[in-house]
């Protein structure tokens, strides 16, 4: 299923997006295109990791009211580059795991693939009502030096965002 809402930053994009409620797990897969500028590469390079957050929020649609959010997520990528091994390592923030790769493309790529499961409640599954996941990435700066974060508030490469992406949950 094709995300149904344009993104509003050309420099990172979500270009897919899919969730579906099956029994009682929740499954998001997504796709991301994400353009790192040269300046936020320039500081990889030279040592300071950066982080790429994913997040997400499930709302059950209502039709007279605003939507009633039920779930939201947030994920964190830390890519970082080790200089005595010449790799870029890829972590997820909320686990020990870690992937190691050779170019800076590859380390990209495996954050651009974007799969996650939950086990939902049981008036999730037991009910007919109709359920939203929103979704979006973007270059977190929370965790940058000061003088970089100074200096991410004025160029436009460190602001990077897809904005929100919506799409229905299938069953």
């Amino acid at each position: 299923m094709l995300v149904s809402s344009a993104s509003v930053f050309a420099d990172f994009r979500v270009t897919e997006g899919f969730s579906q409620l099956d029994n009682d797990i929740l499954r998001t897969q997504s796709a991301f295109n994400l353009d790192i500028g040269p300046d936020p590469l320039d500081a990889l390079n030279n040592g300071i990791p950066l982080t790429i957050a994913v997040e997400m929020v499930l709302s059950r649609e209502r039709s007279w009211l605003p939507d009633e959010k039920i779930a939201q997520w947030q994920f964190l990528y830390e890519i970082s580059y080790h200089a005595l091994s010449g790799r870029y390592v890829v972590s997820e923030q909320s686990s020990d795991e870690y992937e190691s790769y050779s170019t800076f493309n590859e380390a990209l790529q495996a954050v651009e693939q974007f799969t996650a499961s939950w086990q939902t409640s049981d008036s999730m599954t037991g009910n007919d009502q109709n359920y939203l996941m929103k979704l979006r990435v973007r270059l977190d700066l929370t965790p940058l030096p000061a003088p970089i974060k100074l200096v991410s508030h004025v160029i436009r490469q460190w602001r990077q965002n897809s904005g929100w992406q919506q799409w229905s949950v299938l069953r």
